[in-house]
């Protein structure tokens, strides 16, 4: 299998090794980025990627242990907004992705989705809920 960048209907990067290639992906949309990884992201696969990143960019990251749900989205969101960022980036499971995805747009920011290993045995949802706090 060949390495293929597609960009219809969204960027997608597939192929061996593809997530090597994420820092020229990422820098193709500005010099800053702010990572958001789930806790098992965060803590045991993040680090071997941050380096190859942080080569080329400049990179912030958040550790998002929360569900997705309007309060988190708008916080998170008023925080990124004193943040100068170019590029967000979900790394994780589907609450995380969920998120980074709605904070993106709410703040038209270029988004690029990383979804874990538990996250790709299920279909990554297209539509977005937001559920608030009961």
């Amino acid at each position: 299998m060949m390495y293929a960048t597609m960009s219809y209907p969204d960027n997608q990067i597939k192929g061996p090794y593809s997530i090597e290639k994420l820092s020229a992906e990422v820098s193709r949309f500005g010099s800053r980025a702010l990572v958001v990884a789930d806790p098992v992201v965060f803590d045991d696969i993040l680090p071997n990627y941050l380096s190859q990143l942080e080569n080329r960019i400049a990179v912030e990251k958040i550790c998002f242990p929360g569900k997705f749900s309007e309060e988190e989205v708008n916080r998170l969101a008023g925080s990124l907004k004193v943040r100068a960022v170019d590029v967000l980036i979900g790394f994780g499971n589907r609450y995380t992705l969920d998120t980074v995805r709605v904070i993106g747009q709410k703040l038209e920011k270029p988004v690029i989705i990383i979804p874990s290993l538990a996250c790709l045995l299920r279909e990554v949802r297209r539509q977005r809920k937001v559920w608030g706090a009961h």
